[in-house]
């Protein structure tokens, strides 16, 4: 099985304990456009990866393509 992107980012919001709409807060996205990250919907920009390390993430594994 291949993991994507949003399966990781998903992966990483659940490790910190927190719910979509609690994780966009963190890094001021709202719940839909996490919803919409997890399920391959919607890219992800470069400013939101920086807040995504910020909290954590190992942007490396985040946006590998390897499992």
């Amino acid at each position: 099985m291949v993991v994507g992107l949003g399966e990781r980012l998903q992966e990483f919001r659940k490790s910190l304990g927190l719910s979509q709409s609690k994780f966009g807060l963190a890094i001021d996205l709202t719940k839909q456009a996490i919803a919409n990250i997890e399920n391959g919907q919607r890219g992800i920009s470069i400013e939101t990866l920086v807040k995504i390390r910020e909290l954590g993430a190992d942007l490396n594994w985040l946006v590998a393509d390897k499992p």
